[in-house]
């Protein structure tokens, strides 16, 4: 077996255990994640416990840790690496080519893969709690329909409405003053903003006279949160809010509590029942003020390590718990 060889059987493989049988291209240099290949952290681990069965060896205690973000060709040199014995013998052309497997016979491996796939995310989720730090988000939930919503009066004079494309000066020297503000850890460039009009998004804004001070997002739809590695869905009578902040200039002044309370009133209008957002733990002057002025209630959590292929989440909501794919929020 050449290192040819060792590369179509990892592509074979890939296919087979997380691809669902599909024969697209796949480029081995392409990262294996969401932003890559599109493995998810379950289809991941079946992944590599497919590998670990066919060439009968242990994959490296470091691999979601130490080799940033992984690819196909990783895979193929720790294979290399692990078992030299693979290389010494040298195929012909024809060698190289694989037969191909029935429909059947990917059913049966996918399947195979999937039975193992709980014992290898419980120990991918044992060994990252040992080696990445975690964050906590917690999830909150605003209802809208059950009592009139509090008015919240800033300390600055605000004008409060739905930003345009009409906009586009005042939203790019917002963004360019404010580099770390983004969309779901995407940079906001004006192209972005009108795609993501175009697609449903809702971004509100705070005035303070002819500059943007403040921005509040609001979704309809789900979505693939890169925070959590989660893809996050509602039902149909709620919104998701998320992406609020303030220009860095006016911290403290009231901007972010402002633009909850407008968005809030006018996700009631649209008809909405509930708006739910994601808080990070640590950020206590947001928890504490959407409990306390604007009567929401914590509802859930998610907890998320970040590894440089992509994140771990576990999380429980309404009586439910568990890891990865996709949560009803």
């Amino acid at each position: 077996m050449n290192r040819s060889h060792i590369e179509q059987e990892v592509a074979r493989i890939l296919r087979a255990a997380s691809l669902s049988g599909s024969d697209r291209e796949i480029s081995l240099a392409d990262p294996i994640g969401e932003l890559g290949l599109g493995l998810d952290s379950l289809a991941l681990v079946e992944f590599v416990t497919a590998l670990e069965k066919e060439f009968q060896i242990p994959m490296p205690d470091d691999i979601w840790t130490a080799r940033g973000q992984l690819t196909p060709n990783h895979f193929v040199e720790i294979i290399a690496e692990s078992n030299p014995k693979l290389l010494n013998v040298e195929s012909s052309a024809s060698a190289c080519v694989l037969p191909q497997r029935s429909n059947d016979s990917l059913i049966q491996y996918r399947d195979k893969a999937k039975r193992t796939g709980s014992a290898a995310v419980r120990s991918a989720f044992k060994a990252l709690k040992r080696l990445s730090p975690s964050d906590l988000f917690y999830i909150v939930q605003f209802k809208l329909s059950e009592r009139p919503l509090p008015v919240y009066s800033p300390a600055l004079k605000l004008s409060l409405r739905t930003a345009s494309l009409d906009d586009a000066p005042a939203l790019t020297t917002f963004w360019k003053s404010n580099p770390h503000i983004n969309f779901n850890r995407e940079t906001l460039t004006m192209e972005l903003f009108e795609k993501l009009l175009a697609s449903g998004h809702t971004c509100y804004a705070a005035w303070l006279d002819d500059e943007i001070v403040g921005q509040d997002w609001v979704w309809d739809r789900g979505f693939y949160c890169r925070n959590t590695g989660l893809r996050l869905d509602w039902p149909r009578d709620t919104c998701y809010a998320d992406e609020l902040s303030e220009h860095d200039r006016y911290g403290g002044k009231g901007i972010g509590l402002a633009l909850l309370a407008f968005s809030l009133g006018e996700s009631k209008k649209m008809g909405y029942a509930r708006q739910v957002c994601l808080v990070y733990s640590r950020n206590l002057a947001m928890l504490n003020a959407s409990i306390q002025l604007f009567n929401a209630e914590i509802i859930g959590s998610i907890r998320s390590w970040v590894t440089p292929l992509l994140p771990f989440s576990t999380w429980k909501i309404d009586g439910r718990a568990g890891h990865g794919g996709t949560l009803i929020l």
